[in-house]
């Protein structure tokens, strides 16, 4: 089994963008150095390779242009070895930024918006024909409810009520259900601000049981753990996580508290669902690596909630380095113990405070990718382990005691209602006064 996929704890997959995806299929630049031994496909972790081997990501089509069929180390993937989770571009779309859609600019008032997005036959087909493509799971296209909140006050969106936004969601689910091939497999998206927002949401898409569900917004961590919780199991009464239900998916979250809850609530569903896996992503690492040009390292974990963060380090980049065979500082990773800092600062003089190139991002993502799902392995062992008294917070436990007794309560809603003060000091919903 390999240690970083452990099919009792809930799954991570890392965000690829495309900078990633293009940079590592390309041809090493004339005389650069790099690992003795390594080519830059050994970075795609997904495929076979020298370092590390997790056959598992997530790739989103909202950074792609309409229409596009790009050519990277993603969709060049063998669908049947790995297990490419695809993004279907709400976001994007719910900010009016996704490229080649200008049908909503200039828009305002609402039903002029509703009326073009039922024009938008362009977008939909794109989406469901690049997830059939390349995908083995993919989002269902959705209209984020968080575009009628303060948090999309300049969205071409922000003007539509509830119910429209719903009623537009529902369109492209129709679509999905009338067109989709059974080339990749669904995942309907559940959303929410506030409670009764998520239970109206639910209440219109539940009848497209796909092979499961993606929670975001308010019903996912956005929303905190109560709410989380609360939405999750309204979802399960209503049968939502039966035989059929292959993953829940989680979108953007990658903290270690977060990751061992969302194992324990894995641990829960397989009750309904024996093989059900938990998902959940982020594009920390990458963005770390390249927007940030930062290392991350082990965390310390322990009795102390504080250590239960993966340490960031942005000093990795300095001219004393260029072209010196100073030890890489973390060698924890398999990268990390093959490269020495002159494979990372290649370029520039002691006035230039820039001396990685591409090929140094890549490299740096790689390691920080490596250290995300180590991290992880850690943290969950940590919170099961005989000795998990002395090796966690008790402060964590208690939450993932009450996560897992949360799952046997017939008065769940009394029952998180008791513990929300609990709950809220974990994770609280960023809507405010979404609850009571």
């Amino acid at each position: 089994m390999n240690k970083l996929d452990n099919p009792k704890n809930a799954l991570y997959l890392t965000a690829i963008n495309d900078t990633f995806a293009k940079g590592v299929t390309k041809e090493m630049p004339l005389g650069r150095k790099f690992p003795q031994g390594l080519r830059l496909d050994d970075l795609v972790f997904w495929n076979e390779n020298k370092l590390f081997h997790y056959p598992h990501l997530l790739h989103s089509i909202g950074r792609h242009t309409i229409g596009s069929w790009p050519d990277n180390a993603v969709t060049r993937a063998d669908a049947k070895k790995v297990n490419i989770f695809a993004d279907s571009g709400g976001y994007q779309i719910g900010k009016g930024s996704l490229k080649g859609f200008k049908d909503l600019q200039k828009l305002t008032e609402p039903n002029a918006v509703v009326e073009a997005w039922s024009r938008a036959h362009k977008v939909r087909n794109w989406v469901v024909s690049w997830s059939e493509a390349f995908s083995g799971y993919a989002m269902t296209l959705d209209i984020p409810l968080w575009v009628t909140s303060p948090a999309g006050a300049n969205s071409p969106f922000a003007k539509c009520s509830l119910e429209q936004i719903i009623g537009m969601t529902v369109e492209n689910l129709e679509y999905i259900k009338f067109y989709a091939t059974g080339n990749t497999k669904w995942l309907n998206v559940v959303h929410g601000l506030d409670i009764k927002a998520t239970e109206m949401w639910w209440d219109a898409v539940k009848g497209y049981k796909f092979s499961g569900w993606a929670l975001a917004g308010g019903a996912g961590t956005r929303g905190g753990l109560y709410q989380m919780l609360y939405t999750t199991l309204m979802m399960r009464d209503s049968k939502a996580f039966d035989q059929t239900c292959e993953v829940v998916h989680v979108l953007g979250v990658s903290t270690l508290t977060w990751a061992v809850v969302l194992s324990a609530i894995q641990q829960q569903l397989r009750a309904y669902s024996p093989n059900l896996r938990v998902t959940f992503d982020s594009s920390s690492p990458l963005q770390d690596a390249m927007k940030y040009d930062s290392a991350r390292s082990s965390p310390i974990l322990g009795t102390e909630i504080s250590n239960w963060s993966i340490p960031v380090d942005n000093t990795v980049q300095d001219f004393r380095y260029v072209n010196q065979a100073h030890p890489f500082k973390y060698s924890e990773s398999p990268i990390g113990q093959l490269i020495h800092m002159g494979h990372l600062n290649v370029r520039g003089n002691e006035k230039t405070d820039r001396h990685f190139d591409d090929v140094s991002r890549l490299l740096l993502a790689n390691h920080n990718i490596w250290m995300y799902l180590d991290a992880i392995r850690a943290a969950n062992e940590a919170v099961t382990c005989d000795d998990k008294r002395d090796m966690a917070p008790a402060s964590l436990l208690e939450v993932l005691d009450i996560v897992n007794d949360a799952f046997h309560e017939q008065d769940w809603k009394a029952f998180l209602l008791r513990h929300k003060s609990t709950l809220d000091k974990f994770a609280r919903s960023e809507y405010a006064n979404s609850n009571p």
